[in-house]
């Protein structure tokens, strides 16, 4: 039940540089690096108690500084025929003061309850991974579209994965058009 009066100033660059190549007919490569900030969120800084949408205890950390990013593209398309197309894409991201829940060893018992306990940290970060997707109208109206991403990630303090990072995936969809 504090008023905090903090100034905290951050300040960030972001830049982007892109290229296509085109070697021919139906191919085209996609090289993409740049670079971006993020400064802490206000439940990252001063969380202090129950979070009710998750029933957890966070805390924050007013001494949190902005994450700063540095990430690459890379991706190849193909299109051999106006109904087929393919596409491969991978990227890295070292991201430097990457902020996190972290989870605490003990649960903390409240007069509501006991709750697992969730600390906003930081750390050095590399994600990486790739997509790919396919896409076949076979017929007027129907279609195959098959898409799928990988993603890993690295804590390079503790040289463990990160937590909390989305699951692999794929899907696969049969698509008939009304309107064809």
């Amino acid at each position: 039940n504090q008023l905090l009066t903090e100034r905290l100033p951050f300040k960030g660059f972001s830049a982007s540089l892109g290229a296509t190549v085109r070697p021919g007919g139906a191919w085209k490569a996609i090289l993409q690096a740049g670079t971006t900030f993020r400064p802490p969120h206000v439940s990252e800084l001063f969380s202090d108690g129950l979070h009710h949408a998750v029933a957890s205890l966070e805390t924050g950390d007013p001494s949190l500084r902005a994450e700063k990013a540095v990430k690459g593209v890379a991706a190849i398309e193909f299109h051999p025929h106006k109904s087929l197309h393919f596409q491969i894409e991978s990227y890295y991201t070292y991201i430097a003061d990457y902020i996190y829940l972290e989870p605490q060893p003990e649960p903390q018992l409240t007069i509501r309850g006991v709750f697992p306990v969730f600390q906003y940290t930081q750390t050095d970060a590399a994600i990486w991974g790739g997509d790919f997707g396919a896409q076949w109208e076979f017929l007027p109206a129907f279609s195959l579209e098959m898409k799928g991403s990988a993603l890993r990630s690295r804590d390079l303090a503790k040289n463990s994965p990160l937590l909390f990072m989305p699951a692999d995936r794929a899907t696969a969809e049969l698509r008939y058009d009304l309107h064809t």
